[in-house]
């Protein structure tokens, strides 16, 4: 096993706050990887969604569709996709039941026309804890409406709104889909994120670990979110950002301050990554 050391950063409510990147941690990422630390995002998003300061800031890799998807210095590690014909039930589900949903591709976020309305209505609100996650701004920006979804490869469904629970949805598709409920702030079971049973961040972490050689000691992660609890468990070293739900605080061997008082900066230098 290799002794390189590398850290998997989550990014909305951890490396980034309300959308933007503090400046201290993007001079952070750089002084980091100058000292030999290889440093991957690690999101629930899909690389398409991946905001493109990070290009700019420079990554090591990433981890993407909450683990579906890895790369290493631009070249894939994995790309698992839901297989096309529970994506086509799950979708006839969906707008069966008047859902309003993303589908999260590596090449794109695709959508049906009622989804911008949702979107629009979200934006109006304009509230705070909205701002904590994509924002509707953002998601319009990158969005692709179609009337028709069929035959996209997609690693995971984002749900918004569901008049039904949205394990009720998964479960008219297929007993191989898992759910991650109430996402989005104030939504409830009625919002939340569908995708492959067994699949999560740690899955597309321990990927890029075994294909670089790395021993799980030297493996760091890092998360404030309910998608990041097994990336936590699993990595060598978990830090949770303060105030987390208490379920990822409870797995975390640290925590530290979050993006707003840019907190990775003392971590990382404590655990001597940068």
């Amino acid at each position: 096993m290799s002794g390189q050391r590398a850290a998997f950063l989550d990014i909305d409510g951890t490396l980034a706050f309300q959308g933007d990147v503090p400046e201290a941690h993007a001079d952070l990422i750089r002084r980091a990887r100058a000292k030999g630390t290889l440093v991957f995002v690690c999101t629930g998003r899909a690389k398409s969604f991946v905001p493109p300061v990070l290009s700019e800031i420079g990554f090591d890799g990433m981890v993407a569709t909450a683990g579906a998807y890895s790369e290493i210095d631009g070249t894939v590690v994995e790309d698992r996709t839901i297989p096309l014909d529970v994506a086509d039930r799950l979708i006839a589900a969906l707008d069966r039941h008047g859902a309003r949903y993303t589908l999260e591709a590596t090449d794109g976020l695709y959508a049906k026309p009622p989804m911008l309305e949702t979107l629009h209505a979200r934006a109006a609100r304009n509230n705070a804890e909205d701002r904590k996650h994509a924002s509707p701004h953002e998601i319009m920006a990158v969005l692709d409406v179609r009337e028709d979804l069929s035959g996209i490869g997609f690693g995971k469904v984002g749900v918004m709104h569901s008049p039904i629970l949205v394990s009720e949805l998964a479960a008219e598709a297929s007993d191989d889909l898992e759910v991650l409920e109430g996402s989005l702030p104030g939504m409830g079971a009625h919002s939340g994120e569908i995708f492959r049973r067994g699949m999560n961040k740690s899955v597309g972490m321990l990927a890029v670990a075994e294909r670089l050689g790395l021993d799980i000691a030297n493996v760091y992660a890092f998360g404030d979110g309910l998608n990041d609890l097994e990336m936590l468990a699993s990595a060598g070293v978990g830090v949770a950002i303060e105030g987390a739900d208490p379920r990822v605080l409870a797995v975390a061997d640290r925590t530290c301050p979050g993006p707003d008082q840019a907190g990775l900066v003392g971590v990382f230098e404590e655990l001597g990554l940068a």
